[in-house]
């Protein structure tokens, strides 16, 4: 499986790709929650935490690695989780709303979000 990007999370969690945004990030919390209320990890508590804060690079940071965890723990999650990657990666348009919106972060005067950048990719 390949490293899942913090840009990417904290992006679609931002509302970064419009529609397809969207459809990625509620894929990727839909897939969290299920897997994450059976095991009562903090798996959700960490999806809940970057909605609420997507422009935090920790909680995207941390998201991510919760994420990696437990797929290195889990082939199912693992495999459903690069279907998921496999698909957020091939959409040329929602990769470059993300990067735009990961520029944008970066701009002087946009906050804390000049991690995010450096975050994983």
């Amino acid at each position: 499986m390949e490293p899942i990007s913090t840009v990417l999370l904290a992006g679609l969690a931002g509302g970064a790709g419009g529609e397809a945004g969207q459809r990625a990030w509620t894929a990727l919390a839909r897939l969290v929650r299920r897997e994450f209320r059976r095991s009562g990890t903090s798996g959700e508590a960490a999806l809940s935490a970057l909605e609420r804060n997507p422009a935090d690079p920790h909680r995207a940071r941390s998201l991510t690695q919760v994420l990696e965890a437990r797929a290195h723990m889990d082939a199912e999650f693992a495999a459903e989780l690069d279907i998921w990657a496999r698909g957020t990666h091939g959409d040329r348009e929602l990769a470059a709303a993300v990067s735009a919106w990961a520029a944008e972060q970066r701009r002087p005067g946009s906050g804390p979000t000049a991690a995010v950048a450096g975050s994983g990719a």
